[in-house]
Order: structure tokens, then sequence, then C-alpha cells
């Protein structure tokens, strides 16, 4: 998965108020957070693209990456989480 996909992704859930998801409340937060922030930054978008997560769904995404790194801070840069309330969701 690349940062553009899940962006995509994330905004497709948000539109149906992520009915079916499947996702745990948190972890639907924490991604619409962390796509807010890749939208915005070049730079958390290239690092989180060097990674080339193999998951292709959300959900799998969820159990297998961001149960085991929960922290936002985890995700997006140091500038951005200094000013979060300023683009928060």
């Amino acid at each position: 998965m690349k940062a553009k996909e899940l962006i995509r992704y994330v905004k497709e859930c948000v539109a149906e108020n992520w009915q079916n998801s499947h996702l745990w409340a948190e972890g639907e937060e924490l991604l619409e957070q962390i796509a807010e922030h890749f939208e915005y930054c070049k730079e958390c978008r290239e690092a989180f693209d060097v990674m080339d997560y193999p998951q292709r769904t959300l959900i799998d995404f969820e159990n297998q990456v961001l149960s085991v790194h929960p922290n936002l801070s985890d995700w997006i840069c140091e500038k951005r989480r200094r000013f979060k309330n300023d683009w928060h969701v």
C-alpha cells in the first residue's frame, strides 16, 4: 500500500461513515489523522511509500501494521504534530 492509496481508501470509508469497515474506532480515527496529514506532507508520504507495505486493505493494514505502531507519532513528522490542532479531522 502506498500513501495515496491509503488516503483514497480512508476518504472512501469516511464518505460512508466507516460502515462495514470492521476496524476498531481507534483505528479509524488514527487512519483519518494519518491520511489527513499525508495529503499535505510530501515528506511523510514518501517515507511511507519507501516502506512498501504489502497490505492491500485497511483491515489488513490495521491488523498487521497499526496494531504494532498505534501512535500517531509513529506516522507523522514532528513539525505537523506540534501544530496538529490546525489540521485535526
